[in-house]
């Protein structure tokens, strides 16, 4: 319950400049990274579950836990290919800028003022929060693989396999 938006804080995940490099995942929780990009240490804002909140610091405590659990030693990107690849997102990374012309949506600052990579105001994120770009095939996979997964909860399918489970899929899509 401490990272499904019930417990921290961190609303708003910030962007940091592609020339500042991306620091470490703790740095994103500890406060080292406040007075330079606004990323105050995380707290535990209200008791676990008791209600929804947003939390960005969510997805970086999350990516912390995982990167821990590996020894510290692999990328995110290493954590997670596995997952990736069985869901056929092969168009799928965390770093930050990709060539020119790969078909990925950077996102906005505005309605008005594209964030994009030929405009110098691209920014990196941390990767589980904001961090990831894929191309619309690539999410179309995993679109596609949910919504099996969720099929196969609805008609209570126990010989289902696939990336996703049942059980998994039908919470992420609100049942529980």
């Amino acid at each position: 319950q401490l990272v499904n938006h019930t417990a921290l804080g961190m609303h708003y995940v910030y962007g940091l400049p592609l020339t500042h490099g991306m620091p470490k995942t703790l740095d994103f929780l500890d406060g080292t990274l406040e007075e330079a990009f606004g990323y105050a240490p995380l707290y535990m804002e209200k008791k676990p579950g008791s209600s929804f909140k947003y939390s960005g610091g969510g997805f970086i405590t999350m990516q912390y836990v995982l990167e821990t659990l590996e020894g510290g030693e692999k990328s995110i990107t290493e954590i997670m290919q596995s997952f990736l690849t069985s869901c056929d997102m092969h168009e799928f990374t965390f770093t930050p800028l990709l060539p020119s012309g790969t078909p990925v949506a950077y996102g906005h600052m505005t309605r008005e003022l594209e964030v994009a990579s030929h405009d110098g105001g691209r920014l990196a994120f941390p990767a589980l929060a904001a961090g990831g770009l894929c191309t619309p095939i690539s999410l179309l996979h995993l679109l596609s693989h949910l919504a099996r997964a969720y099929q196969a909860h609805e008609d209570r399918d126990q010989c289902f396999v696939g990336p996703i489970s049942p059980d998994t899929a039908a919470f992420m899509l609100g049942e529980e």
